[in-house]
């Protein structure tokens, strides 16, 4: 495992995690019920946030997925309306509000924008990017949802459709899950993630045995 890598999600993990204990708290919810829409309209009753669908024109709907502009401790996040894709919508907008919860524009920056080519952002972008999409896979489904709903033996498709995500979403999330809740090598979680999406293994089944070599 790369070491800059668990230390990066470890501190993004515990900030985000601060922010769902108090959105669970703000509806009365155990954090396995908690889901994107939430957060959403957290951030709306609380902070003022505006969320708009944008229409895009021929070449900005190929450029850029959201933006978020902070202004006075509130916000506006623009998405692509062009997008068919729900779960790349729900994504993008948890990944928006994660630069406002992880405090991105405490250096000055107000406005911040998600691009279709990774390659475009300047090296300045990098680590906040990064920051914001570990933050809204999290957002999106909790160790505490994975785990409740994997309990349920619910396969891959049932999971995208419970937390209303996209393939290669959900696909990153449990391969982040395994390798930093269950100490999987990244190769050993892919390989299990990608048996799983084509229904050629048990997941809960795996997690339980992890569990007992855990506490054996």
């Amino acid at each position: 495992m790369n070491n800059k890598i668990e230390h990066i999600y470890e501190k993004i993990s515990i900030k985000v995690h601060e922010f769902m204990y108090t959105v669970a708290e703000y509806f009365n919810l155990p954090l396995e019920s908690l889901r994107h829409f939430h957060y959403q309209q957290y951030c709306i009753e609380v902070y003022d946030f505006e969320i708009h669908k944008l229409s895009m024109g021929r070449i900005s709907q190929k450029k850029f997925w959201a933006n978020i502009t902070i202004v006075d401790n509130s916000a506006i996040i623009c998405y692509n309306g062009n997008s068919t894709n729900i779960g790349r919508i729900n994504y993008s907008i948890a990944h928006e509000i994660n630069h406002f919860i992880l405090g991105h524009y405490l250096d000055g920056t107000q406005f911040f924008a998600e691009l279709v080519d990774k390659s475009s952002y300047t090296q300045q972008d990098i680590p906040k990017e990064l920051e914001a999409n570990i933050g809204a896979s999290l957002l999106m489904a909790n160790d505490d949802a994975l785990e409740y709903h994997i309990n349920l033996s619910m396969n891959f498709k049932s999971l995208c459709h419970e937390f209303q995500m996209s393939y290669a979403a959900l696909r990153m999330r449990l391969v982040n899950f395994l390798t930093f809740n269950y100490g999987f090598s990244s190769l050993q979680a892919w390989h299990t993630v990608k048996n799983f999406e084509v229904d050629n293994i048990d997941l809960k089944k795996i997690l339980s045995n992890c569990h007992l070599n855990m506490y054996a």
